[in-house]
C-alpha cells in the first residue's frame, strides 16, 4: 500500500511540473503574438482566466498583425527583410 501511494505523489508532482511548463509556453507565445499585434505582452496574463482564455486566443488567431516594423521588431512576413550582412530574402 505504501509503494502505490508513493507511486502516486510522483505522478502528482509530474503532473504538475508539465502543467506549470505548458502555462508558462502558452505565456510566452500569447505575449510574442501581442507583440507582433502591437499590444502590450502585458495582456498575456488574461491568459490564466479561464472565461477569456478561448476568447483571446481566438482573438489572436484572427487578428492580423502590424504590417512593416513596429517597436518590438521588423516584420517576419517582410518579403524583401534582410537576414544577414548580404542576403536578402526574394521571392
Amino acid at each position: 500500500m505504501d509503494n502505490r501511494l508513493s507511486d502516486n505523489a510522483i505522478f502528482g508532482v509530474l503532473v504538475w511540473i508539465i502543467l506549470f511548463a505548458l502555462v508558462v509556453f502558452e505565456l510566452v507565445i500569447v505575449s510574442r503574438r501581442l507583440q507582433d499585434c502591437g499590444f502590450m505582452p502585458l495582456f498575456s496574463i488574461l491568459v490564466l482566466v479561464p472565461a477569456v482564455n478561448g476568447a483571446l486566443i481566438l482573438f489572436l488567431f484572427i487578428y492580423p498583425g502590424q504590417k512593416g516594423e513596429n517597436k518590438y521588431g521588423p516584420d517576419p512576413r517582410d518579403k524583401d527583410r534582410e537576414i544577414g550582412n548580404d542576403t536578402k530574402i526574394k521571392t
